[in-house]
């Protein structure tokens, strides 16, 4: 039976109603009102102390909201970040700038944010000329909508907002150049490092707006320091007719050519009402519709220039006035992408021997990324400028893209001594007859003469026959980080170019993590591949399996492995028991990141093949 303690100041006589549903007596109904009377009594009472209390605690809230009021920006007069000295609230502004990038025109970050908190910040962030040395400039856009009008829409009401669209245009603009102006204004004698952008939606009011923004900065090129233009090859003239004694401190250049379109030209009439024919020949074309070209600038002979990237130039890089032999940066892509129709000319292609030509001129350099122009033929073996070796001594940093083409001619005559980071990328996919006695990298070569230093390498495996990749990783003894990362290069890409394509495999992984035996390149005896890597990032396609992965990073942690980033796809295996607990565990001693993927299926199940989940 079970019991049940009885309410406080019960009788016992009453205790069989609280264990079930009978009717109290008129005697125990007297006896159960009289117990309540106390209890009742003092809960009323309870009652009322806590509504004082509530409103006695309502009444303190709101003294302490007045009396905080009063305090707040007493308090604020007090803030230590007022007594900071100027020079130290300088500093303090200047590490609020971003980082990687110019900054620009948001209201929402530095430095202009800056200006809007409080008098004394504004007044010290205008003081502050370092913190306006620098600013990206995206012209704005004008977006007209097509002439096409809706049922029953008369002409002159869409001509009606085309207007309303310009004017509101020119009032952004105003604003904008205006603000640009002030933030221009404010470097004092320091130097100026800029960015422009604009896309090419071929109307005269962004030109406009452009050549507004070239007048400010023209205005200051004596002060230029690092400068990158990308904008249509047409808006341009003003800075492809700067000389070099008017950029007197820039070290940087970076060109490049969103467009080599004109803008369209008006109509042309006659008075018959039909196109004006030019008896022996075409009709001239006026001033404003010839395009500048950047191989007459003499803005390439700047004194100090020492770094360059051209991007889009679709000019011929030899006939460039550029003194290479100064250059310690240079990045060449996007070389012929801007084509007409896809007409080609062939003096503008960047092939081997154009390449071969331009580096063998650049004595200086320490960093370059170059591409070659999609769809460059072959150099012939016999090629005279391929016949003597292109000495780089300072050369540390090399990315270099090949596209469809074979760059074993230029990797044969290369020679970088000192070179410590190298990234390679193609999209040229090996021979059925690649194997294991018959390489088709171009790599293995230079990788015999130069990869003892090489510490940093970035590939993409997916072009790379297994037997190419584990004859890469003998060559780099010293690699500290291996990046299998896609192409960051721009090309053309085909429909069906995903196909074929071979993913990095636990087979790869295992001979990373593996023992060998010394042959071909390495001394007599046993030694790890990569004994010095501290890295692996892959981004590239793979198919591996957790237990894989995990084994891997067991052998090698303990040989100094420090970082491990794997994007890989679904694993079809069996799942490894207690992995969230591996991995935790691991995570302890070695920073690492797993990102599962999905195979992307090509075949769908109604066409016989079943989809594995």
């Amino acid at each position: 039976m079970s019991h049940y303690s009885l309410p406080l100041g019960i009788e016992p006589s009453l205790d069989h109603l609280l264990v079930s549903n009978i009717e109290p007596e008129d005697e125990e109904l007297d006896a159960i009102q009289d117990l309540l009377k106390e209890p009742k009594a003092e809960m009323d009472e309870l009652a009322v102390q806590m509504l004082e209390l509530h409103k006695l605690m309502k009444d303190l809230e709101a003294r302490r909201m007045k009396l905080q009021d009063r305090v707040k920006p007493l308090q604020a007069l007090v803030s230590p970040i007022r007594r900071l000295p100027a020079d130290i609230l300088q500093e303090i502004f200047l590490l609020c700038l971003p980082e990687g990038h110019f900054p620009t025109l948001d209201p929402l970050q530095a430095p202009l944010v800056l200006t809007h908190i409080c008098q004394r910040w504004r007044y010290v962030a205008n003081d502050t000329r370092r913190l306006w040395t620098a600013i990206h400039i995206p012209l704005p856009v004008l977006r007209i909508p097509s002439s096409h009008r809706g049922p029953g829409q008369p002409v002159h009401a869409a001509e009606d907002e085309k207007y309303k669209l310009k004017a509101k245009f020119t009032s952004v603009v105003d604003s904008f150049v205006g603000t640009v102006n002030a933030w221009i204004g404010r470097i004092g004698g320091c130097g100026l490092s800029f960015s422009v952008f604009q896309a090419d939606y071929q109307t005269p009011e962004e030109d406009d707006c452009l050549r507004a923004i070239f007048s400010i900065l023209l205005r200051r090129s004596k002060q230029w320091e690092h400068v990158d233009v990308a904008a249509p090859l047409r808006s341009v003239g003003r800075l492809v007719a700067i000389r070099p004694e008017d950029v007197p401190s820039m070290r940087s250049l970076t060109v490049w050519s969103t467009s080599r379109h004109s803008l369209p030209r008006p109509t042309p009439t006659s008075s018959s009402g039909g196109f004006p024919f030019v008896l022996g020949g075409q009709p001239s074309t006026p001033p404003e519709f010839v395009l500048p070209l950047w191989r007459e600038s003499k803005i390439f002979e700047a004194p100090q220039l020492e770094s360059l990237r051209l991007l889009c130039l679709d000019e011929p890089l030899p006939l460039m006035p550029i003194d290479w032999s100064k250059l310690t940066s240079l990045v060449i892509e996007k070389q012929g992408t801007l084509a007409h129709l896809g007409f080609l000319p062939n003096d503008i292609v960047i092939d081997i021997p154009v390449l071969a030509g331009v580096l063998r001129r650049c004595t200086r350099l320490e960093r370059a990324r170059v591409a070659l122009t999609p769809g460059a033929s072959e150099p012939l073996n016999n090629h005279e400028t391929l016949s003597t070796p292109i000495h780089l001594p300072n050369l540390t940093s090399f990315a270099f893209f090949e596209d469809r083409s074979s760059s074993a001619s230029f990797f044969r005559i290369l020679e970088a001594p000192c070179l410590r980071k190298f990234e390679f990328h193609t999209l040229r996919k090996p021979g059925p007859d690649s194997g294991h006695n018959n390489s088709s990298s171009p790599l293995i070569p230079f990788l015999r003469r130069h990869g003892q230093k090489i510490d940093e390498f970035v590939v993409d495996t997916q072009y790379m026959v297994p037997s190419d990749r584990a004859a890469c990783w003998e060559l780099l003894p010293g690699l500290k980080k291996l990046c299998l990362f896609p192409s960051t290069f721009s090309s053309v890409r085909y429909p069906g170019d995903e196909q074929g394509l071979l993913p990095f495999t636990n087979c790869d992984l295992q001979q990373l993590g593996m023992v060998m035996e010394g042959q071909g390149t390495l001394s007599a005896g046993r030694q790890m591949l990569l004994p010095q890597l501290r890295s692996l990032e892959c981004r590239t396609l793979s198919t591996l399996s957790d237990s894989g992965l995990l084994k891997f990073v067991k052998v090698r942690e303990g040989l100094g492995l420090q970082r491990v980033c794997v994007a890989y796809e679904k694993d079809w295996e069996d799942p490894v028991d207690n992995l969230e607990g591996e991995i935790r565990d691991m995570r302890q001693r070695v920073e690492l990141v797993l990102e599962k993927r999905c195979r992307p299926r090509f075949v769908q199940p109604r066409l016989g093949l079943p989809m594995r989940d």
